[in-house]
């Protein structure tokens, strides 16, 4: 599977399409991240997550992957009150 991402005019030239292979495991684990950006907000984060991945090069594992959808979805991500863990005790 192929995902072919162009960024706009205030990318660097260099990054005008970027093409990068992932697999089906994933292309579910961008999918399921990508589920919980607000859908105007889902372009921002495959165009943070693109760069990301090809600075680490063509064979980037499943762990580099969730890695950067995490950092990808900071500030995009908005979640309830239930849903986030309390503080643990230290």
């Amino acid at each position: 599977m192929c995902l072919v991402l162009s960024y706009s005019d205030h990318n660097p030239p260099h990054w005008s399409a970027l093409m990068l292979s992932l697999n089906d495991a994933q292309l579910a684990t961008v999918m399921t991240a990508a589920a919980d950006v607000d859908p105007d907000r889902r372009s921002l984060f495959l165009e943070r997550c693109a760069p990301m991945l090809h600075m680490r090069g063509r064979r980037f594992t499943d762990a580099d992957l969730i890695e950067i959808t995490k950092l990808a979805c900071t500030g995009l991500v908005r979640r309830s009150a239930d849903q986030i863990a309390p503080p643990t005790a230290r």
